[in-house]
Order: C-alpha cells, then sequence, then structure tokens
C-alpha cells in the first residue's frame, strides 16, 4: 500500500489552551505561544498515521490506494464514519461508486464490504486504480485521552530536556501510557 494521505485535517485540537493552563496552573500569558505548540505536539504524537494510538482523535479524512477491487477492504484506522470509493476506469479517468443507499457496499468500523452482486467495474491496471477516502475519528474523545493530551504537554513545559532518572533515560511518564491504553487500536 502506498503512504497514506490526508485529505482533511481536524478542525481544532481536542484540548484548549485554558484547558492546559488550567491542569499546568500556568497563571500568565507569556508561554500561551508555547504551550499552544506543545498541545499540536502531544495531539500528533497519538493522532493518525504514525501516531501512538494508530487511529484518529478528532473527525479527519484519509486517502489510501490500492491495485483492485475486492469483495472487503479494510480502511486505515477504526472508528469510520463515512467511506467515499473511487477509481481510474480503463481510460484512465477517476470515476466515483454510486453507494446511495448503501446499494453498493456497507461501512464497518474498520472496513466496508461491497455487497453481494456488484458488479465492480474495469479499472486502469495500476498501483492506485482504487481510492478509498475515509473519514475517521472519535464522536465524543474519551475523558482519559483528554487528560492523557494534558499530562503529556505539562509534562513537556516542566521538563524541556529528556527525563532521567539516576543518569539513566526514562520514558513519558506511565500515567500517560495507562490513560491511552484503552484507546489504542491495534491491527
Amino acid at each position: 500500500m502506498i503512504k497514506p494521505k490526508l485529505i482533511t485535517a481536524p478542525e481544532q485540537v481536542p484540548v484548549t489552551l485554558e484547558d492546559v493552563k488550567k491542569h499546568a496552573r500556568v497563571f500568565f500569558s507569556d508561554d500561551d505561544a508555547y504551550l499552544e505548540s506543545l498541545i499540536k505536539a502531544a495531539v500528533s504524537y497519538f493522532d493518525g498515521y504514525g501516531g501512538t494510538l494508530n487511529r484518529c482523535i478528532l473527525p479527519q479524512t484519509w486517502q489510501t490506494v490500492h491495485a483492485r477491487f475486492c469483495h472487503r477492504i479494510e480502511t486505515l484506522f477504526t472508528d469510520t464514519t463515512a467511506v467515499v470509493v473511487k477509481y481510474r476506469d480503463v481510460e484512465g479517468q477517476e470515476q466515483t461508486v454510486d453507494n446511495t443507499g448503501g446499494a453498493a457496499y456497507r461501512v464497518y468500523p474498520d472496513y466496508i464490504e461491497f455487497v453481494n452482486g456488484f458488479a465492480y467495474p474495469a479499472t486502469e491496471c495500476r498501483s492506485d486504480a482504487v481510492i478509498l477516502e475515509s473519514t475517521h475519528g472519535y464522536a465524543v474523545v474519551p475523558e482519559s485521552l483528554l487528560l492523557a493530551i494534558k499530562i503529556l504537554v505539562t509534562h513537556w513545559y516542566r521538563n524541556r530536556e529528556p527525563v532521567t532518572f539516576g543518569g539513566m533515560p526514562g520514558k513519558i511518564p506511565f500515567s500517560v501510557d495507562a490513560l491511552i491504553a484503552p484507546c489504542r487500536w491495534a491491527f
């Protein structure tokens, strides 16, 4: 599979600057820009393709490509809420599969499945002949994940260098791992 492409990024971050400042007990605005950059970094640490959760936190649309149609195609992440299937016909023109009323395929949390009897259209012979644009993300972000983001931002804010214990480099605090564990998606 070719590397996925982010089509539509989330419109906001799951925690606000005010949420983080309250959690970190920061009562001045001198470091607001720095804290906002830490929020973005913490969210990208967890979120999307390459994030430690292997899933999307907020709704976002990703594109994946496949060489051909098959009965079942896995989506990039779980929590799939919508999918548009496109393909390149034998002339190389991009077409969209009409799924009005679920006539062509059904969308499940981590895959789509074409209905029995669906006539797969002829495609151009290429590695990106079938294109999935799938939307993923929590409808409501779990509180444990919001807290994990705030803890991580606070940790990075207070410890601007790697954490060491007795001269040995340490990991992110255990509380963050414990909070995100139920949200991780392993595939």
